[in-house]
């Protein structure tokens, strides 16, 4: 996995660490964004898409449905290859928008090892905590 490059966004500074935290020791290269309008700052000086976007979907300024939806609107080939997370608490599945790319939901609370399933990493042994 290394070199494989995600994008965490999330408004929780919190959950953004802990992501940070764990996927960085299995050597991915981690980009943070507090919001959908910084994601796309953060994309506009990367020379490619990232591998993963992990995003939570409730944000205040652009939140996720807006930064999708943009993404798509202004250049849905850069991120064919991208795999979507989107993180949230509540079933937001019927909202995802019909792309053909990978999107994944992963609802709030979740364990570490559920987080390393949609990275393929296998399971490991951790304490019975959740973010």
């Amino acid at each position: 996995m290394e070199n494989k490059r995600v994008l965490i966004i999330d408004d929780d500074a919190d959950i953004r660490f802990m992501l940070n935290y764990f996927l960085a020791q299995k050597g991915l290269h981690i980009e943070l964004a507090s919001d959908g309008k910084e994601a796309l700052e953060v994309l506009a000086s990367s020379p490619s898409a990232p591998d993963y976007i992990l995003m939570d979907w409730i944000m205040p300024v652009m939140n996720g449905r807006m930064f999708f939806n943009y993404l798509l609107e202004n250049n849905p080939s850069a991120f064919k290859k991208t795999k979507f997370i989107v993180l949230s608490g509540a079933d937001i599945s019927p909202e995802f928008p019909q792309i053909g790319q990978s999107v994944d939901l992963l609802m709030k609370p979740f364990s570490i090892d559920q987080l390393f399933q949609r990275f393929n990493f296998p399971a490991e042994i951790f304490l019975p905590s959740e973010l």
